[in-house]
């Protein structure tokens, strides 16, 4: 679908030129429930070196590419 602003194609909605929004083309994701396997959890939990020292946050947001973490809480 082509924007009807400017011409360019459409992503999902948006614009990729000139970022306009068209409700009428944004598709509905159902999510699927999640999975989660107990034995990983358990590792994750209990044999991480970042989870198990202690003062330390982790302070990841959204937007970040990897994972940030504050000491000495």
């Amino acid at each position: 679908m082509k924007c009807k602003n400017c011409g360019a194609e459409l992503n999902n909605g948006r614009c990729e030129y000139c970022g306009s929004v068209f409700a009428e083309d944004t598709r509905l994701y159902t999510l699927k429930e999640p999975e989660f396997d107990d034995d990983l959890l358990f590792k994750l939990l209990h044999e991480s070196p970042i989870l198990n020292t202690p003062n330390t946050w982790e302070v990841t947001c959204l937007a970040d590419t990897e994972p940030h973490y504050i000491e000495g809480v």
